[in-house]
């Protein structure tokens, strides 16, 4: 069975982009464009991954992480970062906020399929 993965990003054009890169991979996608949806898609599909932007309308996506992890259905939900907030984020380490990486943009296919696949091989 696939794994799923919820894709939560403002930008369209990125979302779709990951969407893309992960289905070629086999996974499922769903995609949230704010922090509100964000966390009800993540509540209602309980995906096997959850890619989390940090800055997103409504609510930042560490905003959002913080619910998963209140939540006890989702807490153990792998979360992956990105950002485009290189600076504010140089030597922060992902697992700081209790996401399992963090990946900056842009990134490339083998990037997000190297951080997917080592998350979700735990």
């Amino acid at each position: 069975m696939a794994k799923t993965v919820l894709i939560c990003d403002d930008n369209k054009l990125l979302r779709s982009f990951v969407r893309a890169s992960l289905a070629r991979d086999g996974y499922t996608c769903a995609e949230a464009p704010d922090a509100g949806e964000s966390v009800r898609l993540a509540k209602s599909m309980r995906p096997d991954l959850v890619i989390l932007d940090v800055m997103m309308p409504g609510g930042s996506g560490l905003d959002v992480l913080a619910e998963l992890r209140r939540d006890p259905d989702l807490a153990s939900t792998p979360v992956v970062l990105i950002t485009a907030a290189v600076r504010t984020f140089a030597g922060v380490r992902a697992q700081d906020f209790g996401a399992e990486r963090c990946l900056t943009k842009p990134f490339r296919h083998a990037q997000l399929r190297s951080a997917v696949e080592a998350v979700l091989a735990r």
